[in-house]
C-alpha cells in the first residue's frame, strides 16, 4: 500500500469518526427538543385533574390499598422515557421508596418497543401493556407521555409531566412526603391539615 493510500484510509477513518460523533450530538439534541415540547404543550387538559376519580373499571390494574401509589405513562417511541427509565433503574433514591409506593408504568408502542421499554425499567414496577395500558391512557386522558399520577384510593391526588428525567416525578412524592409531614405534625396539635396536592411541572434532569 502506498503512503498516499495510507494518507487516504486514514483521512477517511477521521471524516467517518467525526461523522459518528455529529449523528450521537444530534441524536442528543433532538431528544432534548422533544422533552422540551412536552412540557411547553402539557396543559391543565392533559390528563385528569387533580382531585379526579380514577375511572371505573380501571381500578383491577391499579394498587389495591389505601395510601398513594404511581401511576406512570410512558410511551414505547419516546425518547424522554426511555431516559425516565434509565434513571428510574439506576435510582437509589427511588429504589429507597419502593416499600412505600407502588408504582405502574403503563406503556404503550408496538410490541417491540414495549418489550425494550419495560426492560429499562426497575424490575419492581409494575408493567402493563396492550389493551390495559391503552385503556388506561384513554381514561385518564393523557395526551403526553411521561406522565405521573399519583393516586390514593380512587382518588388522583398529584400529578406530574415527568419532562426528562426524574427530577418532577421526585418532587412529586417529595410534596406528598411533606404534606404527610404536615399532617402528622397537625394531628399531633390537634388540628386539620389539608392533604390535597398540587401538580407539579418543569423541566426534568428522568
Amino acid at each position: 500500500m502506498s503512503a498516499v493510500e495510507v494518507v487516504l484510509l486514514a483521512v477517511a477513518a477521521c471524516w467517518l469518526a467525526g461523522l459518528s460523533f455529529v449523528l450521537v450530538l444530534l441524536t442528543r439534541q433532538l431528544g432534548l427538543l422533544q422533552a422540551w415540547a412536552v412540557e411547553q404543550t402539557a396543559t391543565p387538559s392533559d390528563g385528569l385533574e387533580v382531585g379526579a376519580e380514577v375511572p371505573r373499571g380501571l381500578g383491577a390494574v391499579l394498587p389495591d390499598q389505601a395510601g398513594p401509589a404511581y401511576l406512570l405513562f410512558l410511551g414505547g417511541n419516546c425518547q424522554p422515557c426511555r431516559e425516565f427509565a434509565l434513571e428510574a433503574r439506576d435510582s437509589a433514591k427511588l429504589d429507597g421508596l419502593r416499600e412505600r409506593y407502588p408504582m405502574v408504568a403503563a406503556v404503550t408502542g408496538t410490541e417491540a418497543q414495549v418489550a425494550d421499554l419495560a426492560g429499562l425499567l426497575p424490575p419492581w414496577f409494575t408493567k402493563v401493556d396492550g389493551k390495559a395500558a391503552s385503556d388506561l391512557m384513554k381514561g385518564f386522558e393523557v395526551i403526553q407521555t411521561p406522565s405521573i399520577f399519583e393516586l390514593e384510593g380512587d382518588k388522583v391526588t398529584g400529578r406530574a409531566v415527568a419532562g426528562y428525567g426524574l427530577t418532577n416525578f421526585l418532587n412529586l412524592i417529595d410534596a406528598r412526603e411533606a404534606s404527610d409531614a404536615s399532617r402528622y405534625a397537625g394531628a399531633a396539635r390537634g388540628t386539620v391539615v389539608d392533604l390535597e396536592l398540587t401538580s407539579q411541572s418543569g423541566s426534568g434532569s428522568r
